[in-house]
């Protein structure tokens, strides 16, 4: 097994970039701000570099971004570098993270941690992506240094970032190469994940019990502050005439199902020594899981080869990956006891220089609508690499270009992307590229790609319109762009004395409004000013008058106003020793009052007391004689 390391070692070198040359100490740079530079006049999508690295003397700002980035709920972006830095010569790498100004127009970078600060870097030296905890704390691994010798270069470490008011504190959680024989594992190169206890999985891409890669647990104490190395698996645990059936070096990370089963992937091994997808489900003994090949590669079956990146898992329980080749999909039988591949995408159909991309090292991510995003190293219209999409339509996936990479001279936007993507709320993608950009030397790059949809409310009256997931908050903020595929409800509230009359474009109707956005559309939403209806009684304390709909309690409240079109019956109420006599104004009669509100009305209902014939008592009358019989008689 040995005897192949050679192969192995050749292989890691294409996956981690040599570092820049040349690189001596110096001073840690201050926080540097950057406006973006807009790209992307022949493309598609707009592009924008936010950031291009070393972009100070020494590359003290970092070189070489590793690792999809992470982005926190106030949208800051947080990554590394593989080198760059100011303690050694190349550079052990950083970690920074970029802040935007208020309308994302600007973007500030810090360098929160340089690494190989301490003696023989046994603070870790080329980390690896970023995970964040709900305390804000970062985790990562690096790729080397630790407190092992191995050569003098370190097998790596797991880190923990923790911010306090000073800045950030490194605390290394472990060191590999603490075994003998390396049997815990060595060279970790892909993210961690963390499982609602608190414990941390990864993988390495050598060490094991057989040196051809492990997965291994973290797991700390009750107060955080001893972890405890297991490995739950060493690959080449199955050997079949030098292949190995379960797989050889992972380079990726994890991801953990509902249930807890953890899958991931490995560069090489498998039936046909082109790598494999694997499950690893645990069982009684928490130091032994069971490892399943779900799909071995066979790139002459069109399948592709070396599963570089990590997968994803939608809700459905299906499993999303790429190869230097492929965009691929894994299904899950009804008791996910077997698997079903399929190539979603075949990059480079057409001839070189694969206007489509190629060779994809990078995890995709999927938007609401399940669309696949994701880069690839080479291909597009300057072989540099691009971004790209797979939408659903119909029965399959359509790929587009989003971004070519090298568009410009020099390749200002950058050049070979070689890790995965994130997307924010308004359906911008951020990424970033292992080369070119506009620093001193051309190490690498930030950049940001708005291809979300747009969502414009226009209104008519006054009233305020609301958006969740937030954007829209009109009038003010009326229009928003969301990520493909996001469920967007418009909530409508008409202002005092205004009704909220229905909405129009996309939406219709007088409830909530919910638009997919698959697209970018508008809506509208009228209100009405409402009319006031004043009424007044005549004749105290005569009666009341109510309305239908309520509104009206007359006296008390004598006004109000309505929608227009309403129809409001106002009915009036007698109090005891008085009738109701007649309406005036908007109403006559003495039955009940019905009116249309299409302008401002005014009422007025009269009462009188009992026995009167009018709104006021007869006038008092002399007593008269009585006719008696002797008048009657003498009644001609």
């Amino acid at each position: 097994m040995r005897a192949r390391l050679g192969p192995v070692f050749a292989f890691l070198g294409l996956l981690i970039a040599a570092a820049p040359a040349g690189l001596a100490d110096a001073p840690r740079p201050a926080s540097l701000a950057a406006k973006p530079t807009a790209h992307g006049a022949a493309t598609t999508y707009p592009e924008q570099t936010l950031y291009s690295f070393c972009s100070q003397t020494n590359c003290t700002d970092g070189a070489q971004p590793a690792g999809a980035m992470i982005m926190d709920a106030s949208g800051n972006l947080y990554g590394t570098t593989v080198s760059g830095g100011k303690y050694i010569s190349g550079g052990g790498g950083v970690v920074f993270k970029l802040t935007p100004n208020q309308d994302r127009t600007g973007w500030t970078q810090t360098i929160l941690y340089t690494f190989c600060s301490q003696s023989h870097c046994t603070d870790g030296s080329v980390p690896n992506s970023l995970i964040m905890d709900a305390a804000g704390n970062l985790y990562g691994t690096t790729a080397y240094g630790g407190t092992a010798s191995d050569g003098g270069m370190g097998a790596g470490t797991v880190f923990k970032l923790t911010p306090t008011a000073d800045g950030w504190t490194e605390t290394v959680l472990y060191n590999f190469a603490s075994r003998l024989y390396v049997v815990d594992g060595k060279v970790p190169l892909g993210a961690l994940i963390m499982d609602s206890a608190g414990s941390l999985y990864g993988t390495t891409f050598l060490g094991g019990a057989n040196y051809a890669g492990a997965v291994f647990r973290l797991t700390p104490n009750q107060d955080n502050t001893v972890w405890t190395e297991t490995v739950l698996y060493s690959f080449c645990s199955q050997n079949n005439g030098g292949f190995c059936l379960d797989g050889y070096s992972p380079r990726a990370g994890l991801v953990m199902d509902e249930a807890g089963n953890l899958f991931g992937t490995t560069v090489t091994g498998g039936t046909s020594g082109q790598g494999v997808v694997f499950q690893l489900t645990p069982n009684h003994n928490p130091a032994a899981w069971t490892e399943t090949v779900i799909h071995s590669f066979d790139p002459w079956n069109g399948e592709g080869a070396q599963p570089l990146a990590g997968l994803i898992i939608d809700d459905a329980g299906n499993i999303f990956g790429t190869n230097l080749d492929t965009v691929f999909q894994l299904r899950p039988n009804a008791d996910h006891t077997a698997w079903a591949h399929s190539v979603l995408y075949r990059f480079c159909p057409q001839s070189n220089p694969c206007p489509d991309g190629t060779w994809s090292r990078a995890p995709l991510i999927m938007d609401a609508g399940g669309s696949l995003y994701g880069t690839t190293y080479q291909g597009g219209n300057s072989n540099q690499g691009v971004v790209f999409a797979l939408s659903p339509t119909g029965g399959g996936r359509t790929e587009s270009v989003l971004y070519s990479f090298c568009a410009y001279a020099n390749c200002a936007d950058g050049r070979n992307p070689t890790t995965g993507l994130v997307m924010d709320n308004a359906g911008t993608l951020y990424g970033t590229t292992d080369a070119g950009g506009t620093g001193i030397s051309p190490y690498g790059v930030v950049f940001s790609l708005n291809v979300g949809n747009s969502l414009t409310v226009s209104e008519t009256g006054n009233g305020r319109v609301t958006s969740s997931p937030a954007g829209i908050d009109c009038p003010g903020s009326c229009g928003a762009s969301f990520a493909p595929g996001t469920q967007v409800t418009l909530t409508a509230n008409a202002a005092s004395g205004s009704t909220f009359s229905g909405w129009g474009g996309a939406c219709s109707g007088t409830g909530s409004c919910v638009v997919t956005v698959n697209s970018s559309q508008s809506v509208t939403a009228a209100f009405s000013t409402n009319y006031a209806l004043a009424v007044s009684v005549i004749g105290s304390p005569g009666g009341t008058v109510t309305s239908s709909p309520a509104g009206i309690d007359c006296p008390g409240t004598c006004s109000a106003s309505f929608a227009p079109g309403t129809q409001v019956t106002l009915t009036a109420s007698a109090t005891s020793g008085w009738n109701f006599g007649q309406w005036s104004g908007a109403c006559t009669g003495s039955g009940a009052c019905v009116m249309m509100m299409t302008s401002n009305q005014t009422a007025m209902a009269t009462f009188w007391t009992n026995g009167s014939v009018g709104p006021f008592p007869r006038a008092a009358r002399a007593p008269q004689a009585s006719a008696g019989p002797a008048a009657a008689s003498a009644a001609p």
